[in-house]
């Protein structure tokens, strides 16, 4: 690997590159009727896909087109994708999280974008409750709450009391298992940094990006998702032989010139402020934004 400042400069022109190529496309062809895209790379794991598009299908109702990216799945994935009413880009091999979400949000024709994970279940008005929040208080970038773990609960249930309870509950935050944003923002800030192999640390550059662009960002728990987390990197992490989490963490640090989780101060800094910060919402709303189910 180079200097950081030869990877600093990669990184910035990769980035205003991805941002041309954005402009490129999108502006060659008809915008579609649609008023957002939900952009969801897959590989393998066609039980978490299904379970997924369905709660998509089952709870939204703004005009959406769906495009999921099959990232050489070998699991009947593929066969079953052709049934539903998507756009499937599929991909002959595991292109990796960044190249795989890049590829559709350069097929996204729509003012906005939603990335998902494949392993979150949406709830009812989840994704209208998002796209109202975001026009209401003007964000870039917005997430509902979020519950990781095993699904072993009535999520419509839990997540009918919880919006109720939470509705004007909020963080300046998001997270990138299901972010909402303005198509605009790939138009500023570019897309996600394809140097980072397969899954991770690739999320932190772009949202660190987009808060240095002045984007705002922000959690409301007027709407709220499980996550299971971790399926598609765990089933990946099984398979090969190298461990690519180090190389992920030395090209952000290299990139930013710091960690992203910083030094001793800054580390205890911020745990103080998640611990108050999950401690108000508790004792305010009887719920935590983020929070996880019991293993």
């Amino acid at each position: 690997m180079g200097s950081r400042g030869s990877v600093v400069a990669d990184a910035t022109r990769a980035d205003r590159a991805s941002t041309t190529e954005r402009a490129r496309v999108r502006d060659s062809k008809e915008t579609s009727a649609a008023l957002l895209s939900v952009v969801i790379p897959v590989f393998n794991k066609i039980e978490y896909t299904r379970a997924c598009l369905e709660s998509f299908f089952r709870t939204n109702n703004v005009p959406t087109v769906y495009i999921v990216v099959n990232n050489g799945s070998s699991d009947g994935t593929r066969e079953y994708l052709t049934t539903l009413p998507v756009t499937v880009i599929d991909n002959a091999t595991n292109l990796g999280y960044a190249p795989a979400v890049n590829q559709g949000i350069r097929a996204a024709r729509t003012p906005y974008v939603l990335l998902a994970n494949n392993d979150i279940v949406v709830t009812t008005g989840c994704v209208t409750r998002l796209m109202e929040f975001m026009t209401r208080h003007g964000h870039d970038l917005v997430s509902p709450a979020i519950r990781t773990g095993p699904l072993r609960y009535d999520v419509e249930a839990y997540a009918r009391a919880f919006t109720a309870a939470c509705a004007a509950a909020v963080r300046p935050e998001v997270d990138a298992s299901c972010v909402l944003a303005r198509a605009s923002v790939f138009d500023t800030v570019g897309v996600l940094d394809e140097r980072f192999m397969i899954g991770g640390f690739e999320d932190t550059d772009f949202f660190w990006r987009c808060r240095r662009a002045g984007c705002s960002m922000a959690m409301t728990g007027s709407a709220f998702i499980h996550h299971v987390a971790m399926v598609t990197q765990n089933a990946i992490k099984s398979e090969l032989a190298y461990d690519y989490g180090p190389f992920n963490e030395r090209l952000f640090t290299e990139k930013w010139g710091r960690t992203a989780f910083g030094g001793w101060w800054e580390r205890r800094r911020n745990r103080l402020a998640r611990y108050l910060r999950r401690t108000t919402e508790q004792l305010r709303y009887g719920y935590t934004l983020m929070s996880k189910e019991p293993e």
